[in-house]
């Protein structure tokens, strides 16, 4: 029987606009990666958090292996939309959004699933990185404005832990898969009423994720009343 084993992979510490390459173990099967962002604000009497997704400050996030394998690519907010889709509730979440606060420690803990969650068989596509040549995950940290208007980023700190598996074995002839996420971005004008998003028709989907914003970056439920594929 398999043993689950949590490791330390590394913290990487805040710097606006910058990418930070983080080298990976690849020792065993890994189910997730356990991300823990803590970020120190100061408030200003008139501020405004665009909501409590502290992953926001960072904006892009690539799962890498091999130089050139993308596993995943997408923005840090989604996974807090991930972790609720899957999970059914927030995520440890601790944000306090007042106004004229100094030096307040904000914390919010999220996953990146590499086994598809909820499946009959999640583990066809846990992640046997002892395979890899090389493995990183890619944290691109955007600005204090991500967050709102009138809030300052004093410090902020990204800790990553791995979910390992010590004792599982494969089929030797199971064919081996990865749970890919990747993201698009679409600016939509406001005169038009339909809006077509092409997709890659060589990709086999399991699924959809359409976040909607307004024009401050506020998500909003009734900016699309009609969806259809073709």
């Amino acid at each position: 029987m398999a043993r689950v084993y949590n490791r330390k992979e590394a913290v990487v510490e805040y710097t606006t606009g910058i990418q930070k390459d983080v080298e990976l173990s690849r020792n065993y099967h890994v189910q997730r990666y356990i991300l823990s962002l803590e970020v120190n604000t100061t408030t200003t009497a008139g501020a405004v958090w665009k909501d409590d997704n502290l992953f926001r400050l960072i904006s892009s996030l690539n799962l890498v292996a091999n130089g050139s394998l993308n596993i995943k690519m997408i923005a840090g907010e989604k996974l807090v939309y991930n972790y609720i889709l899957n999970n059914g509730v927030k995520p440890f979440t601790q944000v306090n959004k007042g106004a004229s606060l100094s030096n307040q420690v904000q914390k919010q803990t999220v996953f990146i699933d590499l086994v598809i969650p909820n499946e009959k068989r999640p583990q066809d596509t846990i992640l046997f990185t002892k395979n890899f040549s090389s493995l990183y995950l890619k944290v691109k940290w955007a600005s204090e404005a991500a967050l709102g208007t009138g809030i300052t980023v004093n410090s902020a700190r990204l800790s990553i832990d791995s979910e390992q598996l010590i004792g599982y074995s494969r089929a030797s002839n199971e064919r081996i898969n990865y749970f890919k996420e990747t993201q698009q971005v679409e600016t939509i004008p406001g005169a038009i009423n339909n809006h077509y998003i092409k997709l890659d028709p060589n990709q086999f989907y399991t699924g959809f994720l359409l976040a909607t914003k307004d024009a401050d970056g506020l998500l909003q439920d009734n900016l699309i009343t009609n969806i259809r594929t073709t």
